[in-house]
């Protein structure tokens, strides 16, 4: 192994619960990971999509 895992969006609720992160804080973490792990440009604008419109209510 090179040290390089993809994260499960179960192991980054875990991980978002852990830190305590609030509801909105979850919800971005969740849609990075979601982003990370997409494979195609299509699915990556739109999780990209959904986390400009989260930013702006943070």
């Amino acid at each position: 192994m090179q040290g390089k895992r993809r994260l499960t969006e179960n192991v980054a609720l875990k991980i978002a619960e852990f830190l305590k992160f609030t509801k909105r804080e979850s919800d971005y973490f969740i849609l990075l990971v979601q982003y990370e792990n997409a494979k195609r440009a299509e699915e990556k604008q739109y999780f990209f999509e959904r986390m400009a419109l989260l930013r702006k209510k943070l």
